[in-house]
């Protein structure tokens, strides 16, 4: 008998954090997967934590075993975790034990905490790890499209089964935005209809010859692919309706990221959609 798949959600017990755990347990019950929740807690040197007082913990504890009660009562097979240390480690390092499919955290909005050091889905990133999806639509409403942003170097096949086993037969695509680079310069050499039209149509043949090996070993059919030519950002924020996943494919190279920018920063910062990091 296969064992059940995990999926790990973290939770402040904050408001912020409600639609996380809704979207992981409907995750959970829908892949029949075991739900850990997580809550983290402020690591203390003893000799401080014997003389503050403990009703804090003990009311989170609480609390946490009260929210898993409900999801138990709702269908869903979830499990409490209250584990001393700083969130995202501790996320981790409870995905890697339980083997998650995937990691679901909530968003706490675009505050200026977010943009000095970064959100908490992208703290919580691991290089190999698991996905980190950060739920911000209500967990009610069916993602109704995916939408896989990839390059050259992307590995969709990975991308692909995160994005499936997150949405659960919405229908999948795969988007990448390519430019044109030496564009503008036709333009100021008095370059005709024709030519721009025809240059256009290259760098599009490029982009769909590099790109067709990768969709062909995920699995899926050419058509699953759609070009789009312009700015990567402003194709993104087009993508990025309601009720749609985006996901992202991190550079698994520092210096790659560096160069390029971060594109889930960028997407995590101005969109609203949830948005899966794999």
């Amino acid at each position: 008998m296969r064992p059940r798949a995990a999926v790990v959600v973290g939770t402040d017990l904050s408001a912020g954090a409600a639609r996380a755990v809704a979207r992981s347990a409907t995750i959970a019950r829908e892949r029949s997967a075991t739900l850990h929740v997580v809550h983290a807690t402020s690591r203390l040197p003893r000799a401080l934590a014997r003389q503050l007082d403990t009703d804090e913990a003990a009311t989170a504890r609480k609390a946490l075993d009260v929210m898993v009660a409900d999801l138990r009562a709702g269908g869903t097979a979830a499990v409490a975790h209250t584990v001393a240390g700083g969130a995202a480690p501790v996320l981790r390092k409870r995905a890697r034990e339980v083997d998650a499919r995937v990691i679901v955290v909530g968003s706490r909005g675009r505050t200026l905490s977010d943009a000095l050091i970064g959100s908490t889905a992208e703290r919580v990133v691991d290089v190999g790890g698991a996905p980190v999806l950060l739920a911000r639509e209500p967990s009610a409403r069916r993602y109704r499209n995916v939408v896989v942003a990839i390059d050259e170097e992307s590995d969709v096949r990975r991308a692909v089964d995160a994005a499936t086993f997150v949405g659960n037969g919405a229908e999948l695509s795969l988007l990448h935005a390519y430019e044109c680079p030496f564009e503008s310069r036709l333009h100021l050499h008095g370059a005709g209809h024709s030519v721009l039209r025809d240059y256009r149509e290259q760098c599009r043949a490029v982009a769909l010859e590099e790109l067709t090996p990768r969709v062909a070993a995920a699995g899926l059919s050419p058509s699953a692919l759609q070009l789009t030519r312009g700015n990567r950002h402003r194709v993104l924020a087009h993508a990025a309706k309601s009720r749609t996943l985006l996901v992202i494919i991190r550079k698994s190279s520092a210096a790659r990221r560096l160069l390029l920018g971060s594109m889930s920063r960028w997407v995590i910062e101005h969109t609203t959609t949830d948005v899966l990091l794999v």
